[in-house]
């Protein structure tokens, strides 16, 4: 099973993408790589606590 949210890279930056939704999780396509990946690691937690 693969991950639901992942870090994207775009021409901007970086973003999140969900790979449930087939869209991008957050708009701000504009964030640090270590931004991203914080939030991500965040919302990985919080579906593992489901």
């Amino acid at each position: 099973m693969s991950e639901r949210f992942e870090v994207r890279e775009t021409e901007y930056g970086y973003g999140i993408w969900d790979a449930r939704a087939g869209d991008w999780w957050i708009r701000r396509l504009d964030m640090t790589q270590r931004d991203a990946e914080q939030i991500v690691a965040e919302l990985r937690r919080g579906e593992a606590e489901l």
